[in-house]
């Protein structure tokens, strides 16, 4: 998390006196302990989970791979022609990258997005993908916002 050294050096110059307020659309671990560093014992965390979690008409696997395996299991699930557009999440930015070059290798087309991108270069992605010039979207959580 690159802010959380930024979040604290602007906690060490404020009053503890104050009212802190703190949002943010995913909440790891990291940002967990960040925040409960932030608030007092008595702060209300709030926490609103969608009515309806996944959508029925897309069809979500889980499947386990070693990781020596997990270029190849991909490339030939997408050889699926009934299989129109996949969205991949990844953890990392450098995976995301990774992930897609090893699809465009393989005659797949699809993008990457995530927070290493201009927004512009996001925006263009998505549309892209929304579009059907990319078949396959390659994202970190910055998708999910």
């Amino acid at each position: 998390m690159g802010f959380i050294p930024d979040v604290k050096r602007i906690l060490e110059q404020i009053p503890e006196g104050r009212q802190t307020l703190f949002f943010s659309a995913t909440m790891g671990a990291k940002v967990r302990a960040l925040a409960d560093t932030m608030v007092r014992e008595s702060a209300v965390r709030v926490s609103i989970a969608p009515e309806k979690p996944t959508v029925d008409l897309i069809d979500q696997k889980v499947l386990f791979v070693g990781k020596n395996h997990k270029d190849a299991l991909l490339v030939s699930l997408l050889e699926d022609p009934k299989i129109h557009r996949v969205l991949i999440f990844t953890q990392m930015k450098h995976a995301a990258n990774r992930v897609t070059e090893k699809l465009m290798q393989a005659g797949i087309q699809g993008t990457a997005i995530h927070g290493g991108k201009s927004q512009a270069a996001r925006s263009r992605a998505l549309s892209g993908f929304r579009q059907g010039r990319y078949r396959v979207l390659v994202a970190t959580d910055v998708a999910a916002r």
